[in-house]
Order: structure tokens, then sequence, then C-alpha cells
């Protein structure tokens, strides 16, 4: 008997087009991050367009991840998923967030939560991924913001970042700061079969690609910003104004010029500060409240010191004092309360921003307190003794006023 030949035809058509399919689908996914922490594959749901499938692969499992349209930060549409797992059988529940990022600041909640998460895995596979599909509109939300994305049929700029310390507990608004990222591009409306998400969901040939440069590496900028920040503004400027408020009368006539290095310092750290800033972030980075206050704090610090310039001259040389002179006297001394205080509310926006550990902001806090409690000591007791250097030279004046006795 012999064979169909259309019939052989038409099976090694099928074979072969199943073939492409898993080899396609096998070649679409992209791995990133150290050992491949986050692969990413999309395809259209449907033919016609409207929505899209997302294949989200992950190891991590204490933490969060992030899959974003855009090539950084300052005007991504991103997805955010983390785990939930359950103490007891070891299960992990999928929770599922959309979140616009407009700056180097926490991405905020997108107003509309189009996102469906289609399927997820509770333990991970033979390899050790756990695997999300998440569907999603094509269309953006029609807001016109910069950050709804909506997919065009292209290779388009996207982003990842990962989360995998564990030392802090991620929840729907308690995202810490990534422990990597990095950008590459994707074409999410390639066209794709029916069945390309199962495709890609069996396929083990997860291939590593290299992702385009990535993003700007802020950890080690966040660290020398931190530090500096934190050495000007909460131990180098309340330490001048503690100095010339309660001890220089210990020092001398010299004490002017080791006030004037103590604050040189924290001015060389504010400088450091705002390299480190503009060196990691963009523009849009500076329309937060944390880096308005803190350019207010700087300028604010920039006119206390000419204040405080102005206010030396005329204590060395009298024939300068003028009410000019007496005005930058009095504008130094209220500045350098204002500049404190402003430095503390820079640092607390800033943890705030960033979504900072619990413990580090609390020992912050703490160590804030504790030199509040210093001035509210010192200025106790240096109202004690000028009521006491009062009452006695009130004595010597009513004592040289008074008659001499016989």
């Amino acid at each position: 008997m012999r064979p169909n030949t259309s019939t052989s035809v038409l099976l090694t058509l099928v074979a072969a087009s199943n073939f492409i399919v898993a080899a396609r689908a096998a070649s679409t996914l992209q791995c990133f991050g150290d050992g491949a922490k986050i692969c990413y594959a999309a395809t259209p749901t449907s033919y016609n367009g409207t929505t899209v499938d997302m294949l989200i692969k992950t190891t991590v499992r204490a933490g969060w991840i992030s899959i974003g349209i855009g090539a950084g930060m300052d005007a991504t549409d991103m997805i955010f998923a983390w785990p939930t797992i359950e103490p007891i059988d070891n299960l992990a529940t999928w929770n599922l967030v959309r979140r616009w990022s407009t700056g180097y600041s926490k991405p905020d909640f997108a107003p509309e939560q189009n996102l469906q998460l289609i399927s997820t895995t509770e333990l991970p596979d033979e390899h050790g991924y756990h695997h999300l599909v998440v569907r999603r509109p094509v269309a953006s939300s029609g807001t016109g913001r910069a950050a709804d994305k909506q997919l065009v049929d292209t290779d388009m700029d996207m982003s990842w970042a990962v989360y995998e310390s564990g030392f802090r507990t991620v929840s729907l608004a308690s995202f810490p700061s990534h422990d990597s990222a990095g950008r590459f591009q994707y074409n999410s409306l390639k066209w794709g079969s029916a069945d390309a998400i199962s495709q890609l969901m069996a396929t083990t040939a997860t291939t590593t690609v290299t992702p385009l440069p990535a993003m700007v590496p802020r950890k080690t900028s966040l660290v020398v910003h931190a530090c500096c920040m934190a050495s000007a503004m909460t131990f180098w400027g309340p330490m001048n104004v503690f100095f010339a408020r309660y001890l220089k009368f210990l020092v001398g006539p010299g004490w002017y010029h080791l006030h004037a290095g103590g604050i040189a310092i924290p001015m060389l750290l504010l400088a450091a500060t705002g390299v480190s800033s503009v060196a990691s972030t963009s523009v849009v980075h500076f329309s937060t409240n944390h880096s308005k206050v803190a350019i207010t704090v700087l300028s604010c610090t920039l006119l206390q010191a000419t204040a405080g310039a102005i206010t030396f001259r005329s204590i060395v040389d009298r024939r300068t004092r003028t009410r000019f002179t007496m005005l930058a006297r009095m504008l130094h001394r209220r500045l350098g309360y204002l500049v404190v205080c402003g430095a503390i509310v820079t640092m607390c926006l800033g943890h705030i921003m960033l979504g900072s550990n619990s413990i580090i902001f609390g020992l912050n806090i703490t160590w804030v307190s504790l030199i509040a409690c210093a001035f509210v000591v010192a200025e106790v007791y240096r109202r004690k003794a000028l009521r006491a250097a009062m009452e006695d030279t009130n004595l010597l004046l009513a004592s040289a006023a008074a008659s001499p006795t016989k």
C-alpha cells in the first residue's frame, strides 16, 4: 500500500512548524542578572493585538522582581511581583502590582491596575524557577503621563530589577531598593503561536543574553551620598552650631577660625553629596521633595556662611559695624538653626524616598534625638549661667551704687 503523499507532507509541515515554534520560543526567552535570576518573554494573547501575555521566570523567593517598559527609572511602566511564602508548606503565593517610575525614587502606584495574573507556580521547577504569566493590555491608560507606556510592534527599550537580599519584608507599601538592575530590548508584539507561552514555560533552553549597557550603578553613589549627607548634616553641622553657641567662650579669641574650619568641612561634604547625586541621577530626580528641600538647605548653608564672614569682619573691626552687619549677624544665627532642622527633614525624606531599612532609619533618628537632647541640656545650663551672671552683675552694681558705711 502506497503512503498518502499529501498526508506525509502535511505531517512533515506540522512537525516542522512545531519545531520552529519550540525553537523560536526557546530563543525568545531572555534571562538577566547573576545566575539568570529573572527571565522574560512575551507574545500577543490573540491575533487581534489587544492584550499581551508576559512570561516571567525567576529564582527569587525572598524579595521582589520587576519588568519595566522603559529604559530606566525616568519614565517606566513597571510590573512588580513578589512572593508570600507559607511557613508550613513553603508554597509561594505571588502578588502583582503595576507602578509608574518617574525618577530615582520609589515608583508610584499606577492609577489603573490593568494587570491580570493568569497563572503562577507555587513551587519552583527542577531548574529552580517560578513561572508567572501576566496579561497586560497593549494600549496605555490614556493618561498622557510619560510613564504610561503603550506597547508597539518593534524592539522597545525595557528594564529589569531584582531585590533578593531577603533582609527586609516586601509588601504592597514596602519596596526596598533593588540589588541589581539593567536594560534590554524586546518586541512583545512579535507574532507568536497560540501556545507560545506554554512552549516557553516548558523549554529549558533559557538563553542568557547580553543586555544593553546597564543603568548607572547607584549603590556606590548612594552610599557616598548618604555618608556625606549624614556626616555633614547630622554631625559637623550641629557640632558647629553647638560650638559657636556654647563652647566658644572656652576657646578664646581664636574660636572663629575653628568655627570657620568646621563649616568648611560640611561644605566640602555637601559638594561631594551634590556631585554623587548629579553623577548617578537625571534631572527628573531633582523634582522630588527630598531634592527640593536638600537644594534649599544647601542654598541656606551658603547664605549662612556668607553672613558669618560678614559678621566676623564686624567683630574684628568695629568700624565696619553697621545695621547691615548686625542684620548679617542675626541672619547667620537664625539660618544656622534653620539649616540644622532642614537637614533633618532632608534626611527623613531621603530615607522615605528610598524605602530605607527601618533599623538604619531608626538609628539615624536616635542619633538626631541625642543631638537634640544635647542642645536642650546645653541651653538649660547656658541660661542658668547667664541668669547667675546677671544676678552677680546686679549685686555688684547695687553694691557700687550703695553709700559707703561708716
